[in-house]
């Protein structure tokens, strides 16, 4: 794979280069065109605009001219490079075609870059949570105690089954800024037994309408009268800008500062056009992780807590014009989107996970556990509990029910060996699986990511097959 001419090389008729990283390739078609595509989905970024005409060649000359001729080496088309000998051709990674000359300086490029950035180390397959939005059980977000002359009565508030999106977004930034890792359960079946993710799911909710002024924020981009472009009286400062405009000059910047920042974004997406306040929650909340910007096509790589284990879900849109009426796309979901906005957020310590080693028990219980991997192992005596836990002094007291949250399988990907066994397994797709060998067990972080636990522990997770 050639991603490069260098003086006297050149490119035959359907000859290509190719970009090092496989993404970009650079085609001399045999309609006389020199054409720049993108690989993945064959859309040309550039090209010379000499379809039509016959072309034999396109030369990188000794000159630094980069020249196509036809038949009898007459002239078509080039790069006005020449003076410049010991120049080069190359098709770089970020899809730009760019001639240097011998120092390194550039002399001509198609300026067909493609900038992006992403937060590092997140991905929604591994950092956020496992199961759905959708589909949630019926149950209240919290009851109300109504005074004493009402009778011992408790009213219910909400409906889990509307959705949790902002809770689950704010609370998965939470998990990943604590360098936590979230529950392993794939089953939101989980949430309606009051334990303390719900509750923590329900409060960050709550957060993430950032009161009173984001319902405000949200009625005023869900209004049918506002307009999507811009409109005479808004160009000249007499009405509010249009939804576009919103987007494009606003929120997008204020985006990119967040990942450039290496810091996931909360983003509310504005998926109706009403003035009734009870459909506030068609609405939806997603959390951006990265972007690519491809000339004027923007893509922000989103965490939607409707697609769990997703990591291929994007929303895309052409920041080109923000004064006219813009479709905004997503690969996910029917709901359309209007209109987005960033959410301000502020951290809250995710006490519903538990740091790997803790050494915990509730308040009335006398069992003492140690948390590997969210899920929690006995400690069947003392004499453990001192030598492998750092005795009664480490223990932390939680308040009953505290430990309900927890997972019934460790989350994918811990490693756990049992004291006195040799046998060291990882966990993978609910599983118990034996590690081979330490070039294996590299594969995982090595001895240092193996959690030891009492002996006996690992009996009643299901095994599954070794790996090599």
């Amino acid at each position: 794979m050639q991603d490069r001419l260098y003086a006297g090389q050149s490119l035959p008729v359907n000859g290509s280069l190719t970009s090092a990283n496989g993404q970009h390739t650079l085609i001399l078609q045999g309609d006389g065109n020199l054409v720049l595509y993108r690989v993945k989905d064959h859309v040309a970024r550039w090209a010379t605009a000499t379809d039509g005409q016959q072309v034999d060649i396109a030369e990188m000359q000794g000159d630094g001219n980069f020249v196509m001729y036809g038949p009898g080496h007459s002239y078509v088309w080039d790069s006005a490079t020449d003076q410049r000998p010991g120049a080069f051709l190359v098709l770089q990674d970020d899809g730009n075609l760019v001639i240097y000359d011998g120092n390194g300086a550039p002399l001509w490029s198609s300026d067909t870059w493609i900038a992006s950035a992403s937060v590092d180390g997140f991905l929604p397959s591994r950092n956020a949570f496992h199961f759905s939005n959708s589909g949630i059980p019926s149950c209240p977000l919290f009851t109300i105690q109504p005074p004493i002359p009402y009778g011992n009565i408790s009213i219910p508030i909400g409906n889990a089954s509307n959705g949790l999106c902002g809770g689950m977004v704010f609370a998965t930034r939470d998990m990943f800024e604590a360098g936590l890792q979230p529950p392993a359960t794939s089953s939101n079946s989980v949430l309606c037994n009051g334990g303390p993710m719900f509750s923590f799911l329900v409060n960050r909710l709550i957060d993430s309408f950032n009161l009173p002024g984001g319902i405000a924020n949200y009625m005023w981009l869900m209004d049918p009268a506002l307009p999507d472009h811009e409109t005479v009286a808004s160009k000249i400062g007499f009405a509010p800008h249009g939804r576009t405009w919103k987007m494009v000059h606003e929120e997008w910047p204020r985006i990119k500062q967040d990942i450039d920042n290496n810091q996931l974004c909360p983003l509310a997406l504005v998926q109706v056009k009403t003035l009734d306040p009870t459909q506030l929650g068609k609405n939806h909340v997603v959390l951006v992780y990265g972007y690519e910007v491809d000339g004027t096509d923007l893509t922000l790589k989103v965490y939607d807590p409707n697609f769990p284990n997703e990591d291929n879900v994007v929303i895309q849109l052409s920041i080109a014009d923000p004064t006219r009426t813009i479709t905004v796309s997503r690969s996910h979901g029917s709901h359309p989107i209007f209109c987005f906005f960033r959410l301000g957020y502020g951290f809250e310590s995710p006490d519903f996970v538990f740091e790997d080693g803790s050494v915990v028990r509730e308040q009335s219980a006398p069992d003492v556990n140690v948390i590997f991997g969210n899920r929690k192992f006995w400690i069947p005596s003392p004499a453990i509990l001192e030598t492998f836990y750092g005795g009664w002094s480490n223990v932390r007291v939680l308040p009953d029910g505290k430990l309900s949250s927890l997972d019934p399988l460790p989350v994918e990907g811990t490693v756990l060996q049992e004291h006195n066994r040799p046998e060291v397994y990882v966990i993978s797709a609910k599983r118990k699986c034996h590690v081979t060998s330490p070039d294996v067990l590299a594969r995982y972080g090595g001895w240092a990511m193996v959690r030891k636990v009492p002996d006996g522990s690992l009996n009643t997770i299901p095994t599954g097959s070794p790996v090599y």
